[in-house]
């Protein structure tokens, strides 16, 4: 049995000014969520204020995503995060976590 773990690649879609789309295509956990969260803090140190993350291509996420989504928020107070196309177990992970308070969710 041929068993794939741990697989996310994540697509810088557009850069325009202070706006990116990100889409991460796969599972976003503990083990895939960090380098999403150290892409975005890169990306924000360039001046980028105002990210979407479509997450209608994530087949697995749990607090690995909700962690990096933190982080960024933490270390980059002035950034603007809104997610769209999430499962609602997805949302339901945000609400318990508190974290849907600081972002905006899109269907």
């Amino acid at each position: 049995m041929d068993t794939k773990l741990h697989q996310c690649t994540i697509n810088m879609i557009d850069v325009q000014g202070d706006r990116a789309l990100v889409r991460p295509v796969g599972d976003l956990d503990g083990f895939t969520g960090p380098p999403l969260g150290a892409m975005l803090s890169q990306v924000a140190r360039r001046g980028v204020r105002h990210f979407t993350i479509d997450m209608s291509l994530v087949t697995f996420a749990d607090s690995g995503a909700i962690h990096s989504i933190e982080h960024l928020l933490r270390d980059h107070p002035e950034t603007i995060v809104t997610l769209v196309g999430t499962s609602d177990v997805f949302r339901t992970l945000l609400t318990v976590s508190g974290l849907d308070a600081h972002l905006g969710l899109v269907s």
